[in-house]
């Protein structure tokens, strides 16, 4: 009877330390995995990306008042194109690297009407009447620069960025010169500051979503004229040449 009795007692004892070992390396796991956990959770801004984005998309060109009474013009569209870039996050902050592609729907028809002066010396003894119908077409544009921002929450990033902008203008349209008609396709490389603010979620460990404010300065200009290239950097300093942005994007970081 005490041998049972012994037996009993030994087999709770071992079921005893089965039930606290069990419990241990539960709490054990539980416990522990919850700083990795956290801290996973933090850092989900790290990695290579490749995203989509689009937009509107306004060019606006402002003149000096003593360029044409300081007139102001714009035109405007959708953009659209792919992004790429590096984020690297430690703690709250991130900061990046990142460049784009895009294109640009944003365009402005204008005529314009006038008469040129008498020049006997090129062999036009009278004023001639000039009209020209033109379109301006914003075109693709490069951007490189970097970002840094804060993580609001884990999974919620408030940045802003810098960076260069190189884009192409295409001026094309016709006219009639003293009742003979003529036609042009010109187009323009412009570059400049680009600055920005934004915000982006996370969805997950790889996919996000981002909403982007630009505001671009454009201050050197290139002409490409009949196949002659034209620097025209110093037309620019009676002219501002801007572009505002709100887009939208969707990416996976790897």
């Amino acid at each position: 009877m005490h041998h049972l009795e012994r037996i009993v007692s030994g087999e709770r004892r071992a079921v005893a330390r089965w039930a606290l070992g069990v419990g241990a390396l539960f709490a054990t796991g539980t416990f522990g995995a919850a700083p990795a956990m956290a801290q996973e959770e933090t850092e989900l801004f790290n990695g290579f990306k490749i995203e989509a984005v689009t937009g509107y998309d306004d060019i606006g060109v402002d003149f000096d008042d003593t360029l044409f009474d300081g007139s102001e013009t714009s035109q405007s569209g959708w953009t659209y194109g792919i992004g790429v870039g590096y984020d690297y996050q430690t703690g709250p902050w991130v900061i990046g690297i990142e460049g784009a592609w895009t294109d640009s729907t944003a365009s402005r028809d204008e005529t314009f009407s006038g008469v040129r002066p008498a020049n006997p010396i090129a062999g036009v003894p009278l004023p001639t009447p000039v009209t020209t119908t033109l379109e301006g077409k914003a075109a693709a544009d490069l951007y490189i620069g970097l970002r840094g921002g804060i993580a609001a929450t884990p999974r919620m990033l408030l940045y802003m960025k810098g960076g260069w902008s190189f884009s192409k203008m295409e001026i094309d349209g016709n006219g009639v010169d003293n009742g003979i008609p003529f036609e042009f396709d010109e187009s323009a490389d412009v570059d400049g500051i680009r600055v920005g603010v934004g915000g982006e979620y996370m969805f997950g460990d790889n996919f996000y979503a981002k909403a982007e404010y630009h505001y671009t300065h454009y201050s050197n200009a290139d002409f490409d004229v009949r196949g002659a290239d034209v620097e025209a950097g110093p037309i620019l300093n009676g002219i501002d040449m801007s572009r505002h942005q709100f887009v939208i994007g969707a990416g996976f970081r790897f």
